[in-house]
C-alpha cells in the first residue's frame, strides 16, 4: 500500500483555488502578477541568507531592506523635492550627505534590470520550439506573438549576439567577482 503524501501548500492552494476562482482567465490575471511578486520577494529574502556571514546579518539586512533602521534620501535629491521633502522630513524620513551621482546610477541600474528581468522572455521562451522542458508551450495567444521575433533560430543574428557575450563573459573572467555560494 502506497504510503499517502503530505498535504502540501501548493495541493491546499490548488484546492482552494478552483472553489473561489471557477473562471480561469480571470484567476489567472488576478493571480499571475501576484505570484509575480511573491516569487520575486520569497527569492530575494533568500540571496540575503546565502550572502550573509551570519544569520543575525541576514536579519539586519532585512530590517534594512523593509526600512525597520530608518530611511534616508540624499541631501541633493531632498533640496529639489521641495515641499514634498520638508513633509517627508517631518514623517521621519531623514537626509544623508550620499552623492545623488552614485545614487540616481544605481536607480537607473535597477529599473533597466528589473525591465530585463520582468518584460523580456526567458529561455525557456526562447527556446520553445526546441521544447527545453517536457511539453512546455506558450500556445498561440498574445504573450506568443510578441515573442515570435525574439525566439532562438539558429542564424547569424544570433550567433553574433552569443559570440558577443561569451567574449564579454571570458574578457570579464579576470575582473574582480563574488561567487554566491563561496561560503559553502
Amino acid at each position: 500500500m502506497l504510503a499517502e503524501r503530505p498535504l502540501r501548500v501548493f495541493d491546499a492552494w490548488r484546492l482552494l483555488a478552483r472553489r473561489a476562482w471557477p473562471d480561469k482567465v480571470a484567476y489567472a490575471r488576478v493571480m499571475r502578477p501576484i505570484g509575480l511578486v511573491l516569487t520575486f520577494l520569497a527569492v530575494a529574502t533568500a540571496m540575503v541568507f546565502f550572502r550573509a556571514t551570519t544569520i543575525s546579518g541576514a536579519l539586519g539586512i532585512l530590517r534594512g531592506m523593509v526600512g525597520l533602521n530608518g530611511v534616508a534620501l540624499p541631501e541633493t535629491l531632498h533640496a529639489h523635492l521641495g515641499a514634498v521633502g520638508v513633509w517627508l522630513q517631518a514623517h521621519g524620513v531623514g537626509v544623508t550627505a550620499v552623492d545623488f551621482f552614485p545614487f540616481s546610477e544605481i536607480g537607473l541600474w535597477l529599473i533597466g534590470l528589473g525591465a530585463v528581468a520582468f518584460l523580456l522572455p526567458n529561455t525557456q521562451q526562447l527556446m520553445e520550439r526546441y521544447e527545453p522542458a517536457l511539453g512546455f508551450r506558450i500556445g498561440q495567444g498574445e504573450e506568443a506573438r510578441l515573442l515570435g521575433r525574439m525566439r532562438w533560430r539558429p542564424n547569424l543574428a544570433w550567433a553574433i549576439l552569443l559570440a558577443t557575450a561569451l567574449a564579454w563573459g571570458v574578457l570579464k573572467l579576470s575582473g574582480p567577482s563574488e561567487f554566491l555560494y563561496w561560503q559553502f
